[in-house]
């Protein structure tokens, strides 16, 4: 009988299909083989993990071949040529190649191409398209700046070291890394045997340290100090006159005279000092208009204009600095802020703050820094290290040759109970 149809929908062919008679199926018989062969075929039944073996090691030479390939394929190629402009002279990637420069040389590297070669980014025949005027010039002048520093007294009691090395040996390699090196001398360098203070009331004192300590500064690295402080006139006219003789007999400028500007040379650049404080007998920061000029003839003679003040409320509440008049005892101690910003608004390029015994805060007004406060730097057994008195710094300020701050670094100090300055790493 015929074979059924397949079912609807399926996609099986009749030949599939058992059929439904029984019929007469013939198994041919193995063929013979000859000795040589079963052989072979014996060895091979024999050496399936063998297989397996090869299997894999063809496996991974397959792999092997193809990163072959696949990187020389990469690495054979020329490189692609950067692309040009069509403006003569003009780059598109900052690194490419004008059209009429290429040589037959390199023509032919691109026909025929070799082993792969790395591009230096500096290459001669590309040099012109690196702009340097993008990159920034170093620092002109490097000034480091201190507080206050007292290096002793022999009034009424003798507080002075055994061995003066003593006062700056943890320090003077540190505040030696700059140009000018300058800080606020609070103490006078006179014999005056008497003071006009009244030392005997509270919170009245008069500094006297013996003038061959000068020398001991000049040793430390102190290029110009301020003499413009309220301990300047504790022995009177002469004591401040002695203290300005003695710095500048061992080389070293005294900024503080009512009305002078102070003018030094460092790095081929001329530079102007001027020191204010919050007294009458100096430059006064009270009186604006004065300040003002003074700045003004320093710039039209100087290169860079420093300004050192002392001024601002003393102890250790007065790390915090605000734009207002501040006072201490009684006594009005000026507006530092307004007086810093008018002073730069005005020609100043760089404000060194002293005075209330405590590091205050750093502020950059119009690409020039301002320091409120540099704090004590070292007090031999006269200061108080109590808490933020202990706290000092030395203060780095990078220039350029118009005053313009470039850079700078704090190196933190700390004093002793002797009131001397130590690294504190």
């Amino acid at each position: 009988m015929p074979n059924p149809s397949p079912a609807a929908g399926s996609s099986d062919s009749p030949e599939r299909h058992a059929p439904s008679e029984t019929a007469l199926v013939l198994v041919a018989p193995p063929p013979v083989l000859s000795a040589r062969a079963r052989a072979l075929v014996k060895a091979l039944a024999q050496s399936r993990r063998a297989k397996r073996s090869f299997a894999l090691v063809a496996l991974v030479g397959l792999g092997l071949g193809l990163g072959a390939a696949v990187a020389q394929r990469r690495y054979g190629q020329p490189l692609s040529e950067p692309a040009i402009s069509s403006e003569p002279g003009t780059y598109i990637d900052g690194m490419g190649q004008f059209e009429a420069e290429r040589s037959r040389e390199s023509v032919a590297t691109a026909a025929n191409p070799g082993p792969p070669q790395l591009t230096p980014i500096f290459a001669p025949n590309r040099v012109t398209a690196l702009h340097t005027d993008a990159l920034p010039s170093p620092p002109t002048l490097t000034l480091n700046a201190v507080g206050d520093v007292i290096p002793g007294t022999d009034y009424r009691t003798y507080r002075l070291p055994q061995d003066w090395q003593y006062l700056f040996g943890g320090i003077a390699y540190q505040l030696q890394q700059a140009d000018v090196v300058f800080g606020n001398f609070e103490s006078t360098f006179t014999e005056v045997r008497h003071s006009p203070k009244d030392t005997g009331r509270a919170n009245v004192f008069a500094f006297r340290t013996p003038p061959w300590y000068a020398s001991v500064l000049k040793v430390a690295g102190f290029d110009v100090m301020s003499v413009a402080n309220n301990h300047a006139f504790d022995f009177g006219d002469q004591g401040f006159a002695d203290t300005i003789a003695n710095l500048e007999l061992e080389g070293i400028k005294a900024v503080g005279r009512k009305g002078e500007i102070v003018y030094t040379e460092a790095k081929g650049l001329k530079l102007a000092f001027i020191g204010f404080s919050h007294l009458n007998q100096h430059n006064t920061i009270h009186d604006l208009d004065t300040a003002a000029a003074l700045v003004q003839e320093a710039e039209q003679n100087a290169d860079i204009v420093v300004v050192s003040f002392h001024a601002g409320k003393e102890g250790s509440d007065a790390t915090v600095t605000r734009n207002q008049t501040e006072y201490f005892l009684s006594e009005n101690r000026g507006n530092v802020v307004h007086f810093s910003r008018t002073v730069i608004d005005h020609g100043a390029d760089l404000v060194l703050g002293h005075g209330p015994h405590v590091p205050r805060a750093i502020e950059l007004y119009n690409n020039r820094l301002i320091a409120y406060s540099l704090g004590n730097f070292l007090g031999y057994r006269t200061l108080s290290t109590a808490g933020p008195l202990g706290i000092s710094l030395i203060l780095t300020a990078n220039l350029d040759s118009d005053g313009t701050f470039v850079s700078g670094r704090i190196v933190p100090i700390a004093l002793d109970r002797n009131g001397v300055p130590y690294l504190d790493d």
